[in-house]
């Protein structure tokens, strides 16, 4: 019976206050220790796009330090999206439908028209109602998001 959003929410009144206590300390350093690791895709990209790779050898300390300055911001803005949006379950929904149905049924049928074109009138039909489909779906998601 979870009344909330806690990953913990479940052992309440199933382990003592100190047990539930420990628990929910075990998770937020999990999630303290591996935010770097959550985030380097994202960071590795971003450092693409906003970092010259030449500065690295030439300015090491100007780099780092703007390097550094990048991946606080990127915290910065997690902190503050934290702070914001008070019930992180209606965000998630959000952003699962979009990326879901973006994912699941818009890109694929716009990439097998790209790559098959000659394969004839019904199979680019096909990709139209799929995508077509799938656009009034992420519509709908989005709203009931």
């Amino acid at each position: 019976n979870v009344t909330d959003g806690s990953i913990t929410a479940a052992l309440t009144g199933k382990v003592s206050t100190g047990g539930l206590a420990a628990a929910n300390l075990f998770c937020a350093s999990a999630v303290l220790v591996s935010f770097p690791l959550q985030f380097l895709s994202a960071v590795q990209v971003l450092d693409t796009i906003f970092l010259d790779p030449i500065e690295e050898t030439s300015h090491p300390r100007t780099y780092a330090l703007k390097r550094d300055g990048l991946r606080a911001f990127v915290v910065l803005c997690c902190a503050g999206l934290a702070i914001l949006i008070p019930d992180v379950a209606k965000l998630i929904a959000l952003v699962g439908t979009l990326c879901g149905m973006m994912l699941g049924l818009i890109v694929p049928p716009y990439i097998h028209m790209q790559v098959c074109r000659s394969e004839g009138p019904v199979a680019i039909c096909a990709d139209y109602v799929v995508m077509g489909f799938g656009i009034v779906a992420c519509c709908a998601g989005t709203f009931f998001a």
